[in-house]
């Protein structure tokens, strides 16, 4: 009994857990044929590969569209041609990644999380959707993009 206090005592202290996971890559599961465009906030529920069940590609910043579904090390890897028109898994990282609501007008259902060092909350990113997904996301840095 002993030692598992001093367990409990030396135990980190707990994360925010609907924050687990944010910031996480993640590669949505539906692309568009063209990737997504400069401008766009795409917001996908329910991914599975992000403990958070959300996956979002910020684009608010960027100059130019992205194709998150091959990058430019997988496409030399397997062989293929015109590599150099592939963003680096560097590029999909900063832009795709697992998030977290962080704000919302209305309440709903989501639990709201604190946002994981590195990141700040976006207040209504989302507008378009239900009252359990407009809101505030936690976006890397404080402007949206790297």
């Amino acid at each position: 009994m002993l030692l598992a206090g001093a367990l409990l005592a030396c135990a980190p202290a707990p994360e925010d857990e609907a924050a687990r996971g944010a910031g996480d890559p993640c590669i949505p599961e539906s692309v568009p044929a063209d990737g997504f465009s400069p401008g766009e906030v795409f917001l996908e529920t329910s991914h599975v590969g992000c403990a958070t069940l959300l996956c979002m590609v910020d684009q608010r910043d960027a100059t130019g569209p992205l194709d998150p579904s091959l990058s430019r090390e997988e496409c030399l890897e397997r062989g293929l041609a015109d590599c150099d028109a592939q963003p680096t898994e560097e590029a999909i990282a900063a832009r795709a990644y697992c998030t977290c609501r962080c704000s919302a007008a209305e309440p709903g259902e989501l639990e709201l999380c604190a946002c994981p060092s590195g990141y700040s909350c976006a207040d209504d990113l989302v507008e378009l959707g239900g009252p359990g997904i407009r809101g505030g996301y936690c976006v890397r840095g404080g402007a949206g993009a790297p």
